[in-house]
């Protein structure tokens, strides 16, 4: 028979001693007098963040499998005549304890982490932004295209406030003021308010300002704007007269029939220097007034027109004889009216029909017109005039 062999005593203390280092050592004795292994139980600290506790959890439980065979919960300690850890044991414990720290760095990272409201380094905004430029000089008046436009313009975030961004919003606009090569292109370019304070600027060498008055019916609704090009148009009634055949002297006339009315179109492209409306109505201030109805803030909006009676001053260039012309109409004929013309007139195009961005406007030939009277709207329009209806004699 095998004696048993009485367990080595082992020294008083808080702490597992180390496994041996090979299968040949001795079997370390339990920690206390009683000869029972103490239950291994991690160590919990107050305030430790779950990710620390969570390691030495791990840490103590690899440790606690590897010593199982020997001492675990009140159980036997190995008699001193027994192997300890195996050397593969050993290796277990090892790559359990690398595989606790890899997961332990790895938690601290996550959790360290700031969240999308933290306080980490956040991408600096932009301070500028992208504004639209004129390539070229654009007149008043003119239909914008693409290649009259440079995109690749900037200024800071607080001053392009009512500059165009995308230029895509201004072509194939009509611009309302001219603008030279390098302008920034803003929102009051492409308005006409109705509220002119000067046209000076716009007044081209040699010519005049005169002011004409019209309606919604003379004026094109009201429609008509500044850069706008129109030809003037009188009617007038003209009254036939005839010597009177009893007089010898030849200073009597008499007067045929009654007048008869005529119209003409006198002067053709005219350039609209700025207008005038009156000033809107309480109601269509609080509809500019509400959130949306202006591009931007600060930022006027193109007046809209409805069917109210309202007149307008449209301020055209005129030479001087131009100006007597319209003078006299104004005192002596029927009311004027302006006729709007086409901005594609002015636009000069190449052989293929393009046009071509950096030509100078052009001016339309004056276009000979027939004026109009009773005679050539029967002659010419085919209007049928009354016929005299002569009682039949018995």
């Amino acid at each position: 028979m095998t004696a048993s062999r009485r367990p080595p005593r082992g020294r008083r203390g808080g702490s597992i001693s180390a496994p041996a280092s090979g299968p040949g050592d001795p079997v370390r004795p339990c920690p206390d007098d009683s000869g029972q292994c103490a239950q291994l139980r991690p160590s919990a600290h107050d305030g430790w963040p779950v990710s620390r506790q969570f390691f030495l959890t791990v840490l103590a439980l690899w440790y606690s499998r590897a010593a199982f065979g020997r001492c675990y919960s009140g159980a036997t300690c190995h008699t001193a005549g027994e192997n300890t850890l195996k050397r593969s044991n050993r290796l277990v414990l090892l790559i359990g304890a690398l595989l606790a720290v890899v997961a332990f760095v790895g938690i601290v990272l996550l959790l360290g982490q700031p969240s999308g409201g933290g306080g980490g380094s956040q991408p600096t905004p932009p301070t500028t932004v992208h504004v639209v430029k004129a390539k070229v000089a654009i007149p008043a008046g003119t239909i914008v295209t693409q290649d009259m436009l440079d995109a690749t313009g900037e200024l800071p975030i607080g001053a392009a406030q009512n500059a165009f961004q995308d230029p895509g919003l201004v072509i194939s606009k009509t611009i309302r003021k001219d603008a030279q090569p390098g302008t920034i292109l803003t929102f009051d370019y492409f308005i006409d308010t109705g509220q002119t304070s000067n046209v000076t600027d716009g007044l081209p060498l040699g010519l005049r300002a005169m002011a004409i008055q019209v309606d919604q019916v003379t004026g094109v609704g009201t429609l008509i704007h500044t850069g706008d090009k129109v030809d003037l148009v009188i009617g007038l009634k003209i009254q036939t007269t005839v010597f009177d055949p009893a007089d010898k002297t030849k200073t009597k006339i008499l007067k045929v029939g009654d007048p008869a009315p005529s119209v003409k179109m006198i002067i053709q492209n005219l350039r609209v220097l700025g207008t005038l409306l009156p000033p809107p109505t309480a109601q269509a201030q609080q509809q500019q007034q509400q959130p949306g109805a202006s591009p931007s803030p600060g930022v006027q909006q193109q007046p809209a027109t409805t069917l109210n009676g309202q007149q307008e001053i449209v301020v055209v260039a005129v030479t001087a004889n131009q100006a007597e012309a319209i003078r006299y109409a104004q005192l002596y004929t029927d009311p004027m009216a302006l006729v709007l013309r086409s901005p594609k007139d002015y636009v000069a195009v190449d052989a293929s029909g393009s046009p071509i961005v950096s030509a100078s406007p052009v001016v339309p030939p004056f276009e000979q017109t027939d004026g109009m009277v009773l005679r050539i709207l029967v002659d010419k329009y085919g209007v049928l005039p009354p016929n005299l209806l002569v009682g039949s004699s018995k």
